[in-house]
């Protein structure tokens, strides 16, 4: 049977469209390619202060192993800096892990929704509790252990002067409050370096570090070739109750100078890095540099935001953790950790200089990391149009987010996110009503019309412009237009896009249980097995979707129709079950539709053909 040039080419954009959509969601990072990481093995146990779990992405055995014997902080002495070796990620000297905690770390809790531990030894935040988030949920569970982010060998907001060419000796306590923290180290040569970390009540996640490096000596001393470490975070992992705890995905965000919107680095895009490449990003002035998972990140700022206090560029590795063999240091078995390199500063002699940072550790939530501003919140990636990143696209989603988050305050029930999001399909379908009525009239239009277009494809088949025109006035003389059918689904496509982002990004719906679901971010299975009763029933509408909406009766495009709903459900069987209930909610809905609007049709039909 022969086509038109519309039916042909909106067929093949179809087509096209459901061929690329995997590698499509692989480019936009909503999934993540196949894999499964290598086992780590198991280790002795860390010092009791970070002995639970240091990463809510592995289970407490498989804590990272610690080196037999504990290295300097800094690795050289004298004024010459440590060596260098020119191959990018993971193979120079801020690779090597730092050494372990020889004491209890010291907890800072005075901001309520997390706690702090920093090393005493002058290593930086090894561990972040946050609160308010468990790292796994399940029904019933009375205690919950909280998300852990940080890692002892891979610290955050920790000075690093391993290339300064600088010894410094033990630290000494100055200072051990709730709130706030201060070390000091010297060098032998009259080098003294005070750090000192604080958290303020009333900024949540928040983590104020300073570092006051002082020229005790006679003669003017240069201080080049340091760091500030970020944190490392794991950038792919596997597994259901890995993913719950928000790690399915990571990077490395950094927010450069001379560019527009921060660029991400994932996991794929900083294995194709090529020398060059680190190089400049290593040259690049940056305000802040992130490392992030689906849902969690750290943070560290530059001053505070102003235009004169840059980071000088950043540096990225990719470290497998310590003790695994190489045969296990496998892309999946590997942690991003980045660090913020700093400019190089000469004290006269007595001099002293201070340098200001602001650490962020805690959930991507976007409320937050719109306050603190300079466009953090664009982690969190809720811009997103296909391979775009418009404002209005950020705009909308923010809306549906601040709409999802009323609806359940206003409901104030355990499963008030699920009522949300059916809240919001129904406003969302009620508010394209218009379009989608008139698109099921204009199908049902054309399906009756079909006999006639029939006869005149086998009329013209040798003359396709001649067809072409002739369809064009047949269709305009009985009001039906050849786009009736597909433009209201064109218009929808932003607001369905938004939603989509919406669901799958927000870590309000993380462990939000709804009927048997018992996290709307993780796919709703039954006592652990792959069975997704919303992925079922989804699968179920789309098919009976599929055969009330009209069609040319061609039973070649029903077959392909029948193969796309086939399709989509296999796509959306891993998905979030937010979005399956989202998309079996809206085709209830389009069903519904359906029905009512042939109603009316046929109501109209009985008027029309009635005498009088």
């Amino acid at each position: 049977m022969k086509y038109d040039k519309t039916t042909i080419i909106g067929l093949s954009t179809c087509v096209l469209l459901f061929l690329l959509w995997p590698r499509i969601l692989l480019t936009l990072g909503l999934v993540q390619p196949p894999g499964k990481p290598a086992n780590e093995p198991a280790t002795p146990n860390p010092p009791a202060a970070v002995q639970r779990d240091t990463s809510p992405s592995e289970p407490a055995s498989q804590t990272p192993a610690k080196p037999d014997t504990a290295a300097p902080k800094a690795q050289t002495s004298g004024d010459a800096p440590a060596a260098e070796t020119t191959s990018p990620m993971g193979a120079n000297a801020w690779s090597d892990p730092w050494p372990k905690p020889t004491d209890i770390p010291t907890r800072l809790t005075a901001s309520k929704p997390f706690t702090v531990e920093v090393d005493p030894d002058g290593g930086g935040i090894v561990a972040v509790a946050l609160k308010h988030y468990d790292r796994d949920f399940a029904r019933g569970q009375e205690e919950h252990e909280p998300v852990v982010l940080g890692r002892w060998d891979h610290p955050f907001l920790a000075l690093n002067v391993r290339r300064t060419g600088f010894v410094f000796g033990p630290a000494e306590e100055v200072l051990s409050k709730p709130d706030q923290y201060v070390l000091r180290r010297r060098t032998a040569a009259g080098l003294s370096l005070t750090e000192t970390w604080s958290v303020v009540e009333g900024e949540p996640y928040r983590i104020q570090y300073s570092a006051s490096f002082r020229n005790e000596t006679g003669h003017p001393i240069t201080l080049q070739k340091m760091a500030l470490e970020a944190g490392a975070i794991p950038p792919s992992v596997g597994g259901r109750a890995v993913k719950a705890r928000g790690m399915a995905s990571g990077g490395v965000s950094i927010a450069f100078v001379d560019g527009g919107r921060p660029t991400l680095f994932s996991l794929k895009k900083v294995m194709k890095l090529k020398a060059d490449d680190v190089r400049k990003i290593e040259a690049r002035p940056s305000k802040w540099v992130a490392v992030h998972s689906q849902y969690f990140l750290m943070t560290i700022i530059a001053g505070e935001m102003a235009d004169d206090a840059l980071f000088t560029g950043v540096q990225m590795d990719l470290q497998p953790p310590p003790g695994t063999t190489a045969p296990e240091q496998t892309r999946m078995n590997v942690w991003f950790n980045a660090r913020g390199l700093l400019p190089a500063a000469t004290l006269a002699a007595g001099e002293e200089t201070t340098l200001h940072f602001t650490g962020v550790a805690g959930p991507k939530e976007k409320r937050l990391l719109s306050s603190i501003g300079g466009r953090l919140d664009s982690i969190i990636g809720m811009d997103r149009f296909l391979f775009w990143h418009p404002r209005w696209m950020g705009f909308l989603t923010g809306c549906l987010l601040w709409l999802l988050v009323w609806l359940n305050n206003f409901f104030g029930v355990s499963y008030g996110y699920g009522l949300a999001i059916i809240v919001i399909t129904v406003a969302v379908k009620t508010l394209f009503w218009p379009l989608t009525h008139h698109s099921t009239k204009s199908m049902r239009r054309m399906q009756e019309l079909q006999p006639q277009l029939k006869e005149l494809r086998e009329r013209y088949k040798d003359d396709s412009q001649k067809l072409y025109r002739k369809q064009s006035e047949f269709l305009k003389e009985n009001n039906v237009s050849q786009l009736g059918g597909c433009l209201p689904m064109l218009l929808q496509l932003p607001v369905f896009f938004a939603l989509f982002i919406t669901f799958r990004s927000a870590i309000e719906l993380r462990h939000a249980s709804f009927l048997w679901a018992t996290d709307l971010s993780m796919p709703d299975d039954i006592f652990g097995l792959p069975i997704r009763p919303l992925a079922i029933l989804m699968g179920l509408t789309m098919l009976l979707q599929q055969k009330l909406t009209p069609s040319s009766g061609d039973p070649q495009q029903k077959r392909m129709m029948m193969f796309m709903s086939a399709f989509f459900i296999f796509l959306f069987y891993g998905m979030p079950s937010g979005l399956t209930l989202y998309w079996t909610v809206n085709q209830i809905l389009s069903i519904g539709q359906t029905l009512v609007t042939h109603r009316l049709e046929k109501r109209r039909k009985i008027l029309a053909a009635s005498p009088g």
